[in-house]
């Protein structure tokens, strides 16, 4: 730093060269970790320092000590003010910054003398560097939370189409079942031009247990093999409101119809359908059929309804039969047992029998698992025709087993035709 007695031999210009050099010396002066801060309220300082140098009061031009004694004054005071400043927060220091960096640009502009120095302690570099960690911790932050929502958003977006899959779905195989099912609604009084209408003893016409709004519901193989070339039959339980479908049965892949419907369209409510390695068909000794447990969103359809004969307490008694057609021959088959099982390994998926023995001993081990019995259920002989319906429970280990012996074969109207109760 220059000498004040070097200032003191100056002229009045000099020393305000000397303020300026003094100002550049101070903005090199970093490794002392001082910061230049300019401003106006330290005026009367600037002021001071110039009386002094110009000895306006007329004194001796020797005043070095007390020139350097000031300044060591101004600058113990603005420090304890700059300690006291360092408690603001980021916005004031931000606020702060930018207006001392335009006034430190307009004085520069104009050369103005109303420059004043403030000293700051290594605390505010502190707490520059503090406030950067900062601004890096809240990047990081808002990038995890910007990628999380992201993720929130694509998950509900599938989410999302899934259930509009499922809605779709469900509402296509539900009017699938209805368009099936009317296909072979046949009005009463043109049936009746065929077929002589049902009387009982009395000669007394008898109510149609399947009439509905004039319409009876008669099952047409011819017609439904000509929609699906892989139909077997039909099943029907009572007015068809849960289980009312055709009977399907894929030639090579047991799981085509897994996931298509009867019209062979992809979807997870799938078919009614035969095991494919079952040649005889509904024919068989033990004819297993499968089907989706299908819930309320697709109205209980396909097997949704089979887990009311365990959930349900009565249910079996109130329906105990279901009505089969094997091609255009209508068979009533009753229920004889219901029991849950394995869905790999079990024993109940047998279907073909070296010995009648065998197949009795077979029926004997299925109505031993039976939670109930069921007295309605005609006997079975070595000679009967058993139908197991599966389908799934709520855990994918077990499934719902509903088994049938075929009874009374029924006419047209529903009415039995015989009472020899098995027909080959």
């Amino acid at each position: 730093m220059l000498s004040t007695q070097h200032l003191i031999s100056n002229n009045s210009k000099e020393i305000q060269q000397y303020l300026k050099i003094t100002e550049h010396w101070l903005l090199k002066d970093i490794e002392r970790n001082y910061i230049i801060v300019y401003n106006k309220r330290a005026l009367w300082f600037c002021h001071e320092v110039l009386n002094i140098l110009q000895n306006k009061k007329g004194e001796p031009m020797n005043r070095e000590d007390e020139i350097d004694k000031m300044i060591e004054d101004e600058i113990n005071s603005e420090l304890a003010e700059e300690t006291e400043d360092l408690e603001m927060d980021d916005s004031e220091m931000e606020a702060s910054d930018a207006e001392d960096t335009e006034m430190d640009t307009a004085d520069m502009e104009g050369g103005e003398d109303d420059i004043s120095i403030e000293w700051v302690s290594s605390d505010t570099d502190n707490a520059k560097k503090k406030k950067k960690n900062s601004k890096n911790s809240l990047l990081i932050y808002n990038i995890i939370r910007y990628a999380i929502m992201c993720v929130a958003l694509v998950v509900f977006g599938y989410a999302a189409y899934q259930l509009t899959l499922i809605y779709v779905e469900s509402r296509e195989a539900e009017e699938l079942k209805s368009k099936t099912s009317d296909m072979f609604l046949v009005d009463l009084n043109d049936l009746m031009e065929d077929y002589e209408a049902p009387t009982n003893a009395d000669g007394e016409t008898i109510s149609l247990e399947n009439e509905n709004d004039g319409q009876i519901f008669v099952f047409d193989y011819e017609k439904m093999l000509d929609y699906n070339s892989h139909a077997k039959g039909y099943i029907r339980q009572e007015n068809g409101e849960y289980i009312d479908n055709p009977i399907v049965q894929h030639p090579t892949d047991n799981e085509y119809y897994l996931d298509h419907l009867i019209d062979h369209k992809k979807s997870t409510i799938g078919s009614i359908y035969i095991d494919s390695n079952i040649k005889e068909g509904l024919n068989a000794k033990n004819c297993i059929i499968y089907g989706h447990n299908i819930g309320q969103r697709a109205g209980k359809i396909m097997f949704g309804s089979l887990n009311w004969y365990w959930s349900q307490t009565g249910y079996y008694k109130e329906h105990p039969t279901f009505d089969i057609w094997i091609e255009n021959t209508r068979y009533r088959y009753y229920v004889f047992a219901i029991y849950k099982t394995e869905a790999v390994g079990s024993p109940v998926y047998q279907y073909a029998f070296s010995s009648d023995e065998e197949f009795m001993n077979y029926v004997a081990m299925c109505k031993k698992n039976s939670k109930y019995t069921f007295k309605e259920a005609p006997e079975i002989t070595a000679d009967s025709h058993i139908i197991t319906l599966s389908t799934c429970t709520h855990t994918d280990e077990m499934r719902m087993i509903v088994q049938l012996v075929r009874g009374e074969e029924l006419d047209i109207y529903g009415n039995p035709v015989s009472t020899e109760g098995e027909a080959e």
